[in-house]
């Protein structure tokens, strides 16, 4: 018997949760298309997409460019979460040092004009208000490692609904800004069919990041500000403080990913993502990317899948 449309996608949520912990979706794999599930549950893309988004909330799931994996009990890392203090995602805005101690985030969110140049960038009207992210990097007794400003082009906040309601919560408060986290801002703009993805910098562009959607228009602006005796070495150095993979492999992990790691017309994608997880326990997600030719979302995602998953999250499905 199917349940009202309105609860339909709690119906989903709660079958995909009953078989994600019976083992029917292993960590780290993909589970089906969105295509594939409104069809096994007769229901549209939309209602899979707010039960995704449910499990998501839930900590069962999590999506990147490549789909949507279950993740083990606990999280990515197996374990329960840390509370605080905790590094930042690097997703958005991004981080350019390599912080050698723990470190929190503090960020808050105005409404303001642009500056004619950002104003240029961004695609905006000449003196237009738009959403300023604004994020310091705090580590030992609160010193600040870095800040970052973040502009928003004004069409990105009127795509996505999360952009708007902030923006409504801003209005009528001048210049003064309200707490606020954009870490998850990529998928959110994803939800609203607006791909982000980082612009390459050249050398020497660390300092200033960009990202543009699928059209190749700027969609955020990043200006980073490291102070003068922060004594960190930027996140695009050769050999990071901290891997991107975030743990030690075991001696049979290590095993199986030197020998998928020897390329082979039919296994060539595993091949590529073994080097992958072995470059990533000894370099930063900037560098591993650079080696490989691939871009740091993809890094991040694939490492993301390894810890969630372990080794067979890196087979082809």
């Amino acid at each position: 018997m199917h349940c009202p449309q309105r609860h339909a996608f709690e119906r989903v949520a709660q079958n995909l949760s009953r078989r994600i912990t019976q083992g029917q979706f292993p960590p780290g794999r993909n589970l089906p298309s969105e295509r594939e599930l409104a069809r096994q549950f007769q229901v549209n893309r939309l209602t899979v997409r707010a039960a995704l988004d449910r499990l998501a909330d839930q900590g069962l799931v999590r999506g990147d460019r490549m789909g949507t994996y279950p993740l083990p009990p606990g999280g990515a890392e197996g374990e329960p979460e840390p509370k605080a203090p905790v590094r930042p995602a690097p997703a958005f805005p991004g981080v350019v040092i390599d912080p050698d101690e723990s470190a929190v985030a503090t960020s808050w969110l105005q409404q303001h004009s642009l500056e004619p140049e950002e104003s240029a960038l961004l695609a905006a009207r000449p003196g237009e208000a738009s959403l300023v992210y604004h994020e310091q990097l705090l580590g030992h007794q609160g010193r600040v490692l870095q800040t970052s400003r973040t502009c928003l082009a004004p069409d990105l906040v009127r795509l996505v609904p999360q952009l708007g309601r902030l923006r409504t919560a801003l209005h009528g408060l001048g210049g003064r800004g309200i707490p606020a986290s954009l870490q998850d801002l990529p998928r959110w703009a994803a939800r609203a069919r607006v791909l982000l993805q980082p612009v390459p910098v050249g050398a020497g562009g660390a300092a200033a990041r960009s990202l543009r959607d699928q059209y190749g228009r700027i969609q955020t602006h990043t200006t980073y500000l490291l102070p003068a005796d922060s004594g960190h070495a930027t996140a695009d150095s050769g050999h990071s403080a901290e891997c991107a993979l975030g743990r030690s492999l075991s001696p049979v992990e290590r095993a199986w990913l030197e020998a998928w790691a020897l390329p082979g017309p039919r296994h060539g994608a595993l091949a590529l993502r073994a080097c992958l997880i072995l470059l990533s326990q000894e370099h930063s997600v900037p560098a591993t990317a650079r080696q490989l030719g691939l871009s740091i979302a993809q890094v991040t995602a694939w490492c993301a899948r390894f810890r969630a998953g372990g080794l067979q999250a890196l087979r082809p499905n």
